[in-house]
């Protein structure tokens, strides 16, 4: 007897959504992509800030998702370059991070758009992200 194949996720709220994960750190990478990947997103990766950089230069993203502390380029110095570079797209961008001891006032002032703290539930990411995709956003100049 044949066992019956688990039904597929159905697709969830971020659906279309094209979102960049960054972290340096596999274990937490891999698992939090395939997640976004069930909730509907399509997810490309990386794991530091330079590579990150380079990606959002040759594509389009929704969203940038970035652990904050990493080795060479933190998140920070990832997110206020991107702010800086008027070339590119400007996608929403939220923090993740386990390192309580910076401010969110500072993160946020960086540029990030929200600041989540480890552990991440997947719930949670994925209702910050329409959240912040729900609100009105300045057009490019």
């Amino acid at each position: 007897m044949r066992q019956a194949e688990a039904p597929p996720h159905p697709p969830g709220g971020l659906q279309g959504a094209h979102v960049l994960l960054v972290d340096d750190c596999a274990d937490a990478l891999m698992p939090m992509a395939a997640l976004l990947e069930m909730c509907g997103a399509q997810v490309d990766t990386a794991d530091n800030g330079f590579t990150a950089l380079e990606r959002l230069r040759q594509a389009h993203f929704d969203v940038l998702v970035s652990d904050l502390r990493m080795p060479g380029m933190s998140g920070v110095e990832l997110v206020r370059a991107m702010r800086a570079d008027r070339e590119l797209d400007q996608p929403l961008a939220i923090a993740y991070t386990g390192f309580t001891a910076m401010a969110t006032r500072d993160v946020v002032e960086a540029g990030f758009d929200a600041v989540l703290t480890k552990p991440l539930g997947i719930d949670q990411l994925e209702a910050t992200i329409q959240r912040l995709q729900a609100r009105p956003r300045p057009t490019k100049a």
